[in-house]
């Protein structure tokens, strides 16, 4: 063990006491019941969706929420990267007055 107090334990633990002061729940990733194939907590995610876009109807919602987590080709550096470069530049939300509906690029 190295001499560094700084280990990744303490940086765990200063990131943790953060994200709480901002009003962050935490739960330690022992205590979470899932499925540890899967890389996405699904009704989380779809709650979240939700809160953020409450003016977007279930069908937009749902097909945003297969769009995320429905990255499935080459390897898991490039899956991230498409992840990424999905929500920054291909999954928007086109809204107007009278409805929703999800665009890609």
């Amino acid at each position: 063990m190295s001499n560094n107090p700084v280990d990744e334990n303490f940086y765990e633990q200063v990131l943790i006491a953060l994200f709480k002061e901002m009003g962050y729940q935490y739960e330690c990733g022992y205590d979470v019941e899932r499925d540890y194939r899967e890389p996405f907590l699904a009704e989380d995610l779809r709650k979240g969706l939700r809160r953020l876009n409450p003016m977007v109807s279930n069908t937009v919602l749902e097909d945003a929420l297969r769009l995320i987590t429905n990255v499935n080709e080459g390897t898991l550096e490039q899956r991230n990267e498409q992840l990424l470069r999905g929500m920054k530049q291909h999954i928007l939300l086109r809204r107007s007055s009278m409805a929703c509906s999800l665009i890609t690029y």
